[in-house]
């Protein structure tokens, strides 16, 4: 997995404990959404994927990206903006139970 975050972003995440949590939730019968934590959430088993400069865990029912882009954003909502294989993570929808 090819993993590039920018150096605000990597100072956001260092100062909230250094790792970053990705899963899914199911949203009804048909579609997911995305989810993004720096603390672990209780319940989901992850998998350590990446521990270069930050520790990257991914819910082991959720298949890794190829390529992980993660940016600080600062408007309009302050916060990080992370590109999951060219997709917007938590935008990027998906039906029949995929995301």
């Amino acid at each position: 997995m090819d993993v590039k975050a920018s150096p605000s972003a990597l100072r956001y995440v260092i100062n909230r404990g250094g790792h970053l949590y990705f899963w899914t939730k199911d949203f009804g019968a048909a579609w997911t959404t995305d989810h993004v934590a720096t603390e672990e959430p209780r319940g989901i088993e992850f998998e350590l994927v990446s521990d270069e400069v930050i520790q990257i865990h991914i819910a082991r029912d959720v298949d890794p990206p190829e390529t992980l882009r993660i940016d600080l954003q600062r408007r309009p909502l302050r916060g990080m903006k992370i590109h999951w294989d060219d997709l917007v993570w938590g935008a990027r929808g998906g039906m029949e139970g995929g995301a």
